[in-house]
């Protein structure tokens, strides 16, 4: 089990103690449970026990983050998985964690839906969030990645700018990967994802 899903279960302490994060699941149809885009994204901040209105705005400002105002209304299952993706997204948001972690943010997506979500996690980043992105994609780390984490059997076996960890001739093999990269300062981030190994992890580079 990776330290990202652990800190999910809540098992797990990063260095620094524990620290309120969102999770963007690989498929959203496995997090989205509610009945109306609405009721999705306002489940988190009633949850923290936030009083209606603020719920409200928040519902507001997250849905008009990812283009859904015109669909609050609606049942998200109604929606594209592209759609589907962003009412996930939009639920995360409104709870506005330090830390996001997006398991594969760019799966089902054609190439332009991918840019804009991973344009989306670069924003996020530069305006303050600690992000952490688990892919399998190579591109994805070398393009959106400060720095890179590649583990195997449960050890670090590279922990270094993505730069310099797609620039070694070889790269340990079986292995998988962490990626952690671009966090504000006095931050970290740990995640899973994949360059030239099986797999690897990275974060959006920011400032």
């Amino acid at each position: 089990m990776s330290t990202s899903r652990e800190w999910t279960a809540g098992t797990a302490r990063p260095r620094g103690g524990p620290r309120p994060f969102g999770y963007l699941f690989q498929d959203p149809d496995h997090q989205i449970f509610e009945a109306t885009v609405a009721d999705e994204i306002a489940f988190g901040p009633r949850n923290l026990g936030l009083d209606a209105e603020t719920a409200r705005q928040r519902v507001q400002r997250a849905a008009r983050s990812q283009g859904l105002l015109d669909k609050l209304t609606c049942d998200p299952f109604t929606l594209t998985k592209g759609e589907r993706q962003k009412v996930a997204l939009a639920s995360v948001l409104a709870t506005q964690p330090p830390v996001i972690v997006f398991d594969e943010p760019t799966t089902g997506l054609d190439g332009e839906g991918q840019r804009a979500m991973l344009e989306q996690l670069r924003h996020l980043n530069e305006t303050g969030r600690t992000v952490i992105v688990i892919t399998h994609s190579p591109w994805v780390a070398a393009e959106y990645c400060q720095r890179t984490v590649v583990m195997g059997n449960g050890e670090v076996l590279a922990d270094a700018p993505t730069r310099e960890v797609f620039g070694k001739r070889r790269t340990p093999g079986r292995c998988r990967s962490r990626g952690a990269g671009s966090h504000p300062p006095g931050s970290a981030g740990v995640g899973q994802a994949g360059p030239v190994c099986a797999r690897a992890a990275a974060v959006p580079q920011g400032r």
